[in-house]
Parts: C-alpha cells; sequence; structure tokens
C-alpha cells in the first residue's frame, strides 16, 4: 500500500474511530495482526465510536467482525432508502454480530429492534454488542426459514456468512442444527403486528422465504434485501412487486434491493 493510501485510510479511521488506540487496534485488527484467542491472543477487542460518543463495540480477533463493523458504520449498506416512523419496529435478519442492531437502535433512539442470528457464537456477541439498547433490542437465536423446525448450517464458512445447509446433514463435524422459525411465527412471538423495516441478510434463504403471498410480506413497509445465490435480483424483484411493493437496486451495494410500498392513496 502506498504512503497516500495510508494515510487516507488512516484519516477515514480517525474520522470514525474516538482516539488513536481505536485507530490502531482496528487496523490492526483488519489486517488479522491480533492473535485470536484459540491462539493466546484476547477474546475480543473494545473499540469506540467517535460518531456515537459513549458507545463501545467488540470484536472477535481472527474473524470478519471487524470487517462487519466498517462494512455497517461506513459502508451502511444496512440502512432503509427513506427515514424510518419516529418509533419504528425494525427486524434486522442475518443480525451477525449486532453491529446493524446497535445502529438502528442508536439512529432511531425510540424503535425496538429485533435481531435474528442462527450462529450461538455471533449471538452471544451481538447480545453484548447490543446491551446498551436495553429492552428496545431483542436478539433471537435461530435461523429464519419457511417454515418452523430444524436447519444445519456449517460452521466451516467465516463468520459474516454462515448459511443454512442443502443437505440437513449435521453428521460432519463442521455442521450444527439450530433451530428454524418463519418470520410469521417471529412475529407471533416477539409480539407484533407490524414491521417497519426490514434488513434481510441470511445468506441465500431467502429464496425459500420469499412469496408474495406470504402474511409477513403484507405486513412490513420497507424493506433491505441482500440477494445471495440461488435466489437473483429479478426473482426477488419480481416477488416483491407482487406483493405491492417498489423497488430499486441500492445505490450502495450492488446486490442488494431496496424495497418500500407506496404511500396509501388520500
Amino acid at each position: 500500500m502506498s504512503l497516500v493510501s495510508k494515510v487516507g485510510w488512516f484519516m477515514r479511521y480517525m474520522m470514525f474511530f474516538s482516539g488513536i488506540d481505536d485507530v490502531r487496534a482496528f487496523s490492526t485488527l483488519r489486517k488479522n495482526q491480533i492473535a485470536p484467542a484459540a491462539r493466546g491472543g484476547p477474546q475480543e477487542v473494545a473499540l469506540n465510536l467517535r460518531r456515537k460518543p459513549g458507545a463501545t463495540l467488540f470484536c472477535r480477533p481472527g474473524t470478519s467482525d471487524a470487517e462487519v463493523l466498517w462494512d455497517v458504520f461506513w459502508g451502511k449498506y444496512h440502512l432503509p432508502a427513506d427515514p424510518l416512523a419516529e418509533k419504528p419496529v425494525i427486524f434486522d435478519l442475518g443480525a451477525n454480530v449486532g453491529f446493524s442492531c446497535f445502529d438502528f437502535g442508536t439512529l432511531y433512539p425510540h424503535a425496538r429492534v429485533f435481531g435474528v442470528e442462527l450462529d450461538q457464537d455471533n449471538v452471544a456477541m451481538a447480545r453484548r454488542n447490543t446491551a446498551a439498547l436495553g429492552a428496545r433490542c431483542e436478539i433471537v437465536h435461530a435461523a429464519i426459514w419457511s417454515e418452523n423446525g430444524e436447519v444445519t448450517y456449517s460452521k466451516s464458512d467465516e463468520e459474516w456468512g454462515y448459511h443454512i445447509s442443502g443437505d440437513q446433514d449435521a453428521s460432519s463435524a463442521s455442521q450444527v442444527t439450530v433451530r428454524a422459525i418463519s418470520i410469521d411465527t417471529l412475529m407471533q412471538e416477539v409480539g407484533v403486528d407490524w414491521i417497519d423495516f426490514m434488513k434481510m441478510d441470511i445468506e441465500g434463504a431467502e429464496h425459500a422465504v420469499l412469496d408474495p403471498q406470504a402474511g409477513w410480506l403484507q405486513r412490513t413497509g420497507a424493506l433491505n434485501l441482500e440477494v445471495h445465490a440461488p435466489a437473483t435480483i429479478e426473482n426477488c424483484t419480481e416477488i416483491l412487486s407482487q406483493a405491492g411493493f417498489t423497488c430499486q437496486r441500492s445505490p450502495r451495494h450492488k446486490s442488494a434491493i431496496l424495497a418500500k410500498r407506496p404511500p396509501a392513496a388520500g
């Protein structure tokens, strides 16, 4: 990396983090220069954000956490196309380690935020990273799927890309079985009948979950949907359009769709 590039990144980090110690810690995390806990390193590294005074978030060395943090707070891939109501209900499906849940909760201080994540280790981090939001944020340990039951996923993938396995064979050492829950059931369990905004990043499960006749889809105001194979941008756009949404490609992410319901007539 050239000197100019290094200075450019340093200035970006200084705009974002509270001080030089946080900048150094984050830079070494992104470069994988801090040993993970399995090799004698720390379990996690605390980072303080300049843009959110008093906020401390945590990343695990040797994982994808640092990249996810940067994607959320710098890339802003998770945000809705338009501002939300003052007290929105937000579903974050594929919450990973909770950075996007935390951002939703701070951007909308009266929001109720529900994050769903299939990996137990990620869930523990998400609960830690959203603890400052208190009862306004709930992290649910489950996989979003088209029906209730159980599914399996592989722990051999990176932490930001765990996805449901096609064969559902949990015999492999890397395969983990987890509760599967439909979005309709999730709404019932958390006690909401309308979702103002949903961020969906469920690593390919959207092909099974999206249905223009689904009850939850008729009770959702806006979505930010990241599309993964076997789903396609074209197919997901068609389904959302059939369900009454207007859709556009995200200007921030080449594989994401921003969808919203048009204002009610009158």
